[in-house]
């Protein structure tokens, strides 16, 4: 049975609405559905996360600039700093290239500019100055005879008491060239430091010996009443040559003399006052005063008086 054109018409126009609707249906439940709604989110989620990332990333690459730009000014500085202590900067502006980066310097940044001297170990200091220098004896006495005299006459000491002859008993009489008070009175309103004695000489002949010693612990104690805060020192008697002690004048030899200084020795220890031996420094290999030491054996020469008052600067 055939439909009129009619009829055929609505058909045409139901199918076709119906393909339509379907087709609307269909785009609508793809666009409402959950897949495409969270890629739609994620998507415009995702563009916000990469904005956020990219932002970040660029402050953190700016942070990281700036604190390799304040790394390399401190590295500068530090080294710049080191190099004006030890030697001239040698560094050199950063290169640009790419081929060619920055080289820090190799320095240290704690490497000290300075080592610690050696640490040395040195013998005791001693107040003695160099040999010749008698400046030493600026503020010391000496007080004796002629051999003492030889000192101040060649002009090596000053505050010299001294008169040829003299002796324990005399010293208490007699006066000093160019004064008229005894020899021991010239300690008087003075002070010194170190007083030096020298006496036997002209006692050797004297018969007994310890009447000298008698008679010279009267002249310690003298010497100590008007310089009571002076160091006092007793002096061994120094030798004389071979040819004068041979010769025996006076009873002056070398072997009354080392026995005398015994005395002396032991007088200084009784006094508590000091004994100082010149005449250690003043023996030959026999013993004796060296005959060119002294024209006449016994009164010595500059040479010999430098020598004996090195060392007493040395031992006092």
């Amino acid at each position: 049975m055939l439909m009129n054109n009619k009829s055929y018409n609505k058909v045409i126009y139901l199918i076709c609405g119906i393909i339509i609707v379907g087709v609307a249906c269909f785009a609508g439940i793809k666009f409402l559905s959950p897949d495409s709604i969270s890629a739609a989110e994620s998507t415009s989620s995702g563009s916000t996360l990469f904005s956020s990332t990219k932002a970040a990333s660029t402050a953190g690459t700016t942070a990281i600039e700036t604190s390799k730009a304040a790394e390399t000014d401190l590295t500068a500085t530090s080294t710049s700093g080191i190099d004006k202590t030890t030697k001239k900067s040698t560094t050199k502006a950063p290169s640009t290239s790419q081929n060619n980066p920055t080289k820090h310097s190799s320095t240290k940044l704690f490497t000290l500019p300075w080592t610690y001297p050696e640490i040395k170990t040195t013998a005791k200091a001693t107040t003695a100055p160099a040999k010749g220098d008698y400046s030493y004896f600026d503020n010391c006495a000496f007080v004796g005879n002629s051999r003492v005299l030889d000192c101040k006459n060649y002009g090596l000491v000053d505050n010299v008491y001294a008169v040829v002859g003299l002796n324990v008993d005399t010293v208490f009489t007699k006066s000093v060239s160019g004064s008229n008070v005894p020899v021991i009175d010239e300690l008087n309103g003075k002070h010194f430091d170190k007083i030096y004695l020298m006496f036997g000489d002209n006692e050797c002949g004297w018969p007994n010996t310890d009447e000298f010693i008698r008679r010279y612990a009267k002249v310690v104690d003298a010497v100590h009443e008007r310089v009571p805060e002076a160091e006092i020192y007793l002096q061994s008697i120094l030798p004389i040559s071979k040819k004068a002690s041979d010769e025996n004048n006076y009873g002056c030899n070398n072997t009354t003399i080392n026995n005398l200084n015994k005395k002396i020795e032991k007088l200084a220890a009784d006094k508590g006052v000091h004994y100082i031996a010149p005449a250690e420094a003043m023996r030959g290999s026999d013993g004796a005063l060296p005959p060119e030491a002294a024209s006449d054996g016994i009164h010595l020469k500059k040479k010999y008086c430098e020598i004996w008052l090195n060392y007493l600067i040395e031992n006092s």
